[in-house]
């Protein structure tokens, strides 16, 4: 059985009616103690600490305005994990056997075939809907600190999530 990690980058949270979807969504699970492992970091690359750890297959669903796959010429897909290429990283190493992928209908859509992952390695959905068709093992928050201090409604679901963790949680 694969690990199922949720992973949430707050910069897909464009707008107020998003961050209260993401918030409806995610607090619940966190408050039910649904994941074993939270990890909240403000770089994505630091999902290697989950993914690294352990012995399982992993499966991502990924919450993010960017595909992190790789990005030809400024982001290249190449042997070291860095935050825009880390789930590229992890498919075309084998250690991610499946990824969905949340993205927002104006999020960058580049082929990235030429970066050597299939376009089929990642399904791709608009709505968080998708989320209530897991179970997860793990919770991933990344912050995105470039981002969170010019878009208010990303700084409110970065303030809930960790409020909510701060809360029901030992982890951080």
């Amino acid at each position: 059985m694969a690990k199922v990690i949720l992973s949430i980058d707050i910069d897909w949270v464009e707008n107020w009616n998003q961050t209260q979807e993401l918030l409806k969504k995610v607090s619940p699970r966190i408050k039910n103690g649904e994941f074993k492992n939270i990890l909240v970091s403000q770089y994505h690359k630091d999902m290697k600490k989950l993914i690294e750890d352990t012995d399982e297959d992993v499966f991502v669903l990924n919450i993010d305005h960017h595909h992190d796959i790789a990005y030809e010429g400024s982001c290249p897909l190449e042997d070291v994990v860095r935050s825009c290429n880390w789930l590229g990283y992890y498919i075309k190493q084998g250690k991610v056997k499946g990824a969905i992928w949340v993205a927002n209908r104006d999020s960058n859509m580049v082929n990235w075939e030429a970066c050597g992952v299939s376009m089929e390695a990642l399904d791709i959905h608009f709505d968080l809907d998708i989320v209530d068709k897991f179970k997860f093992d793990s919770l991933f928050i990344c912050q995105s600190p470039h981002y969170i201090t010019e878009s208010e409604p990303a700084f409110g679901a970065w303030l809930g999530l960790k409020t909510v963790i701060d809360l029901y949680t030992n982890e951080n």
